[in-house]
């Protein structure tokens, strides 16, 4: 396996549009699709340039605590958007709540005020038909821009809720979603993109004992648990071994299933309410396989190989359709924040995050966002973000991944890029053809045609001429995985290897593992940065 540190390149990111979602897709998630030809805007003068094309939730906004907080200046905002069909008000009275999860209870201000908050916009007036967030949005935006709202911080922090997606590769857009292309080339009757493989090794050796008397942890948000040997997880959602190398976020569960629980009225969406995966089929009849089953299985499995004296906190933030809703990922980020900065003990520490998702958002410039914003507090306070650079052979920026281009901050050295962005390579070095690139990646790891661990549970349906029968004779099952092993691609699967190459530096420093104060993790994170860049130029 390889790592390597890119220069960026002295080229432009490119403002290519997405191709359309199916509207079966947007339907099932309360989205839509952001046109740059039909997109209404600010006027401003001059005018502004056109919005790039995205997904967002049709009746959700993020909003800043802070504004929330803000009475009057909700109650403006509320009158201002129902122009567009659209008011904030609760049963036609009450305004939404500032209140904050109670896994956030008794974090500063710092934290809090600029923690977002999914508000769901309801129709306004008798021919209110639809309820659309980018045209309140750019209401708001109007009024403040001419003046009619009061000059807060947190209006620049008001925005869409993006729909994210996994980085894994199989020949379409990582945006998109299976079912975007025809049967023969990929689309909803083609098999699952995974093939199994036959592999009978035994997991890489773990110490008996932390070496440096910590583990180093690496959170995964992502699809969450699944049965698999190598985790010592033989029964779907039954205990996770003491001292094994998974540990659960049960504040993470709790707070992500409490949020969709009180937006789940707007789509018949399933509600996340633990670390396990729901079942491997999104279809009764035909049982296909969920497009993104396994994700997270893959990707703590090439942790495990690369880190085996690692342990991986489990985040299930992704469905298994391979939607992530951009309010369930912050969440979880902020939680991490919380979880870090009241932590009891060293082992209540995470060290890095590894996140194989991401999308692509209206603005060409993102100065003010809620994910730049989390971000940057898990880097104030030592954590070492690593990002898919995601896989559409473009430059256009993928995020979270291209924060990696954000600029050093003159007053903190450290507190600079918050992420690092990692492209794919082939086994033989060179850059696979589908991963992006760019002034937006500034790593690359392997990432196509690996092989990691996959789960045993997985019984897909056999697709039509992908296996023939003679006799007792029969090809292979291209979607049957009893070994608990196969084959994928993606940046989705590059990003975990950079994550555990940064884990094996963190624990050989001056640095004690075991202290965990602040200065001392950020000490550590920058050290192991600089040694892996140093390795691996």
């Amino acid at each position: 396996m390889t790592i390597r540190f890119t220069r960026r390149p002295e080229v432009r990111a490119e403002h290519v549009d997405l191709p359309d979602w199916p509207q079966s897709l947007l339907d099932k998630h309360g989205s839509r699709m952001l046109r740059p030809a039909d997109a209404a805007r600010v006027p401003t003068v001059p005018p502004a340039p056109p919005p790039l094309s995205t997904v967002y939730r049709s009746a959700v906004l993020l909003f800043p605590r802070s504004v929330l907080l803000d009475a009057d200046l909700l109650a403006k905002i509320d009158d201002e958007i129902k122009v567009t069909g659209a008011s904030l008000r609760v049963d036609g009275d009450r305004l939404p709540s500032a209140d904050l999860p109670g896994e956030l209870a008794g974090l500063d201000d710092q934290y809090t005020e600029q923690f977002p908050i999914p508000v769901v916009l309801v129709a306004h007036g008798a021919d209110a038909e639809v309820v659309d967030a980018w045209r309140a949005l750019q209401q708001i935006r109007t009024a403040r821009h001419l003046g009619r709202l009061d000059a807060h911080p947190g209006l620049d922090l008001i925005s869409l809720e993006h729909l994210l997606v996994g980085a894994d590769y199989e020949g379409v857009p990582t945006w998109g979603p299976r079912d975007i292309r025809d049967a023969a080339d990929g689309g909803p009757n083609a098999s699952y993109r995974m093939l199994p493989v036959a592999y009978t090794g035994a997991p890489p050796a773990r110490s008996t004992t932390a070496p440096g008397g910590r583990r180093v942890v690496i959170a995964v948000p992502d699809t969450g648990l699944n049965q698999h040997p190598w985790f010592g997880l033989t029964q779907f959602g039954a205990a996770l071994p003491p001292n094994g190398f998974l540990r659960e976020f049960k504040a993470s569960e709790t707070a992500i299933s409490a949020q969709q629980q009180h937006l789940s009225g707007l789509t018949p969406t399933e509600v996340l309410t633990d670390a396990w995966e729901s079942a491997i089929t999104e279809d009764t009849v035909t049982e296909n396989v969920d497009r993104a089953t396994g994700h997270s299985t893959f990707i703590t499995g090439r942790i495990r190989q690369n880190a085996p004296d690692a342990d991986v906190l489990v985040m299930r933030v992704l469905h298994s359709d391979n939607i992530c809703y951009e309010a369930d990922l912050l969440l979880a980020m902020y939680l991490l924040v919380a979880r870090i900065t009241n932590a009891q003990s060293d082992q209540d520490v995470v060290d890095i995050v590894s996140i194989s998702l991401g999308g692509y958002v209206e603005s060409a410039s993102l100065k003010a966002s809620h994910l730049r914003t989390v971000l940057k507090l898990l880097a104030k306070l030592g954590v070492i973000v690593v990002a898919a650079a995601g896989n559409d052979s473009t430059t256009r920026p993928f995020y979270p991944a291209a924060f990696a281009t954000e600029p050093v901050d003159p007053s903190d050295p450290w507190i600079g890029p918050p992420v690092i962005a990692v492209g794919a390579l082939n086994v033989d070095d060179t850059q696979a053809w589908f991963s992006n690139a760019g002034p937006n990646v500034t790593a690359e790891a392997t990432g196509a045609n690996v092989v990691s661990t996959f789960p045993t549970s997985v019984r897909g349906p056999v697709g039509p001429g992908r296996t023939t029968r003679s006799g007792s004779r029969r090809s292979a099952d291209p979607d049957v995985y009893p070994n608990g092993f196969a084959i994928g691609s993606g940046t989705s699967y590059a990003a975990p290897e950079v994550a555990a190459g940064l884990a094996r530096y963190l624990v050989n420093q001056k640095v004690p593992i075991t202290d965990v104060r602040t200065k001392r993790m950020r000490a550590r994170a920058e050290q192991a940065i600089k040694s892996l860049r140093k390795d691996h130029p």
